[in-house]
């Protein structure tokens, strides 16, 4: 039996990638060097990074990504929800376990983050669609662009 052993590359929108300017590759080999340090530790929390930073990391590099160009717009048209906008769509999808909403699960993957991505998450009053914090949730969650993108379209049908 043969087995393909291709894994599926991460899909990351250029807009994500510029928002690191020239830095993103070498944050993630700091980040992979960090974590292989990290091994021989004992009683020293795990490093940390920006989400989209320990994604690339988790996946295997900057070899495991595809790069989608910045002209490619959304098929939506929605370019951006507020945060009620997406809470609320959060809080109406099932999440990982019984009981549990897909609000639960970012809340729960940001907050242990920490940093940048969990103040953005709580204070930020707009989520550009084409944001490295969004893409860092769908690489978390396994989230494909048509899937964000049909997020998008139910959140922003979302009104106080």
């Amino acid at each position: 039996m043969t087995e393909n052993n291709t894994a599926p590359r991460l899909q990351i929108p250029q807009a994500a990638i510029d928002a690191f300017g020239n830095t993103l590759e070498n944050r993630v080999t700091a980040y992979l060097d960090a974590i292989e340090s990290h091994k021989f530790s004992i009683g020293i929390p795990r490093p940390s990074e920006h989400p989209l930073v320990e994604a690339i990391a988790s996946a295997g590099g900057m070899s495991a990504i595809e790069i989608i160009p910045s002209n490619t717009e959304p098929s939506t048209g929605v370019r951006q929800v507020t945060n009620f906008q997406a809470r609320a769509l959060l809080l109406s999808m099932p999440g990982s376990a019984e009981g549990r909403t897909m609000f639960d699960d970012v809340d729960d993957a940001l907050r242990a983050m920490g940093g940048v991505p969990w103040q953005a998450w709580e204070y930020t009053t707009i989520f550009p669609r084409d944001s490295a914090l969004i893409a860092a949730i769908g690489t978390q969650f396994n989230l494909t662009e048509a899937q964000i993108d049909e997020m998008f379209i139910a959140a922003a049908a979302i009104s106080a």
